[in-house]
């Protein structure tokens, strides 16, 4: 059975039976992010899928994981302000090479003030300070974005 005929069966493309699945078939790399692609994001964000995200991440080459870093780093609010998507967001900046971190970083350092004030967004703002990126340009941006709300976001 292909990746294919797998997601036919599987009714919803998240869920525990949609992590079996996918787990079974997770050396048809190229087959794989062509399927999955679309869904990255409701993937991320579902409770059994994220873990399915984060195993290929584990398992797959840096070069094949393009389709996971550039879908997170386009729905970067999205995912970094969900409960699972910030463990996926902070595993993705792991798990990527720095030309493939570098997007993924930007879009936080765009949406920083959103993520600072969000519980779960916040921790990928930190995530993102923590890296020690050698770029102090982009530190200052990120810095930048968050001193505004510093006293504020004190006051809670």
């Amino acid at each position: 059975m292909s990746v294919r005929d797998c997601l036919r069966h599987a009714r919803v493309v998240t869920g525990s039976g949609f992590t079996r699945c996918a787990s079974n078939y997770v050396a048809e790399v190229r087959s794989l992010a062509d399927v999955l692609g679309p869904h990255i994001v409701p993937i991320v964000t579902d409770l059994n899928g994220n873990h399915c995200i984060q195993g290929c991440l584990e398992a797959f080459p840096q070069d094949r994981c393009d389709f996971i870093f550039s879908a997170v780093a386009k729905q970067c609010v999205r995912v970094a302000t969900h409960q699972h998507g910030c463990c996926v967001y902070q595993r993705c900046l792991d798990a990527a090479s720095d030309a493939q971190r570098h997007p993924m970083i930007v879009a936080v350092q765009e949406s920083a003030g959103v993520l600072v004030e969000d519980k779960y967004g916040n921790y990928v703002v930190q995530y993102v300070m923590k890296l020690g990126t050698t770029d102090s340009a982009a530190s200052d941006r990120m810095i930048e974005r968050i001193m505004p709300l510093m006293v504020p976001l004190s006051r809670q």
